[in-house]
């Protein structure tokens, strides 16, 4: 692992996130590419804002029987022409996500290396959020080209043993890229179970957040399951058996269970436990868990949104892009703990 006086990497960017390194790096590299997307940004966020207002205001006043016609037929001209600026302009999502394909892999090479973003449903834009919509309400789309990438992404979900049973599911982002010369996956994903129909379908979330997954360079006999909550965990079977760890404080957040107990307290080391706790302790509407399966590492970070910038703040603002890559030193330091880049067999 590169390390500077026996420092992590990982530390080591966390000191640099604040420096002038960092600044210059956003300056040249980052900010070029996201001062179009702020220049719209103000403008759809108001929008947004308006059109809700105005909708609450109308149905406050249905509820009240309030009946000052011209008053209301104000508010409705107002809502309608704004309804026809949003359909001809792109959501507040459209343009995150537009923003992030061509900012987010910039970014995270300031961490690592070779870092890029799947072109997964995401169209290049032209620079005018206008003529970008128009485009894509008159584009129609025959087929899914992506439905074989999908299913076989699908499959590995549930071979990741850390979700519970789902038949909906969306990738909003799938990065690829390297941390000290090791490969690193992550995938912002949208799961969902559909049952029933009609007046009876009912939609359960079963998993919506981050997804990372990295190579192991040891040994497994068996699998190992960390979990967070008792909700997303399947398919344990008879074999694995509740790992009891000493603790007190991981024991407090998590559940283990392992085919291999020995196995499981030696891949989870005093640091790594730590790390966990401290994931779980600063995001505490993030549900946090792991597993460890045929030689990789699947970490699962629920209820977050690890890559978009709110959209009442600035797309332009370094401040919001060093805490995004502060989230991500999370992860990073997770790597460190565990020492994957040493080949050690058990």
């Amino acid at each position: 692992m590169e390390e500077t006086n026996n420092v992590p990497k990982s530390v080591e960017v966390m000191r640099k996130i604040s420096s002038k390194e960092f600044s210059n790096y956003f300056y040249k590299n980052i900010h070029p590419k996201v001062v179009g997307y702020e220049r719209w940004r103000p403008a759809i966020y108001v929008l947004d804002t308006i059109l809700t207002v105005i909708a609450v205001i109308l149905m406050v006043s249905r509820l009240f029987e309030i009946k000052n016609m011209d008053v209301m037929m104000v508010l409705l001209t107002i809502l309608i022409v704004g309804l026809i600026l949003k359909i001809v302009t792109p959501s507040m999502k459209k343009l995150q996500q537009q923003m992030k394909y061509e900012t987010l892999p910039l970014l995270l090479n300031f961490i690592g290396s070779d870092f890029v973003i799947r072109d997964y449903g995401v169209n290049k834009t032209s620079g005018n959020p206008y003529a970008d919509r128009l485009k894509d309400v008159f584009t129609f789309r025959l087929h899914d080209e992506n439905a074989d990438f999908k299913n076989s992404e699908e499959k590995e979900y549930e071979h990741t043993r850390l979700f519970d049973y789902f038949n909906r599911c969306k990738i909003d982002d799938y990065i690829t890229g390297k941390y000290n010369s090791l490969p690193i996956l992550f995938r912002d994903i949208n799961l969902k179970r559909e049952s029933g129909s009609g007046k009876n379908r009912t939609v359960t979330q079963i998993f919506k957040g981050l997804l990372v997954k990295f190579p192991m360079n040891k040994k497994f006999n068996g699998d190992i399951i960390v979990k967070r909550d008792v909700n997303v965990l399947i398919n344990l079977g008879d074999s694995q058996n509740r790992v009891h760890l000493e603790d007190p404080v991981f024991e407090k957040y998590f559940d283990v269970y392992a085919d291999d107990q020995v196995e499981a307290r030696y891949i989870l080391t005093t640091g790594f436990m730590n790390r966990l706790v401290s994931i779980a302790s600063k995001n505490r509407n993030c549900s946090v868990s792991c597993s460890f399966i045929d030689g990789y590492m699947y970490l699962a970070l629920d209820g977050k949104d690890w890559f978009d910038i709110a959209p009442n703040k600035s797309f332009s603002d370094i401040g919001n892009w060093q805490r995004v890559l502060v989230d991500f030193i999370d992860v990073f330091r997770i790597i460190d703990e565990l020492k994957v880049e040493q080949n050690i067999g058990m």
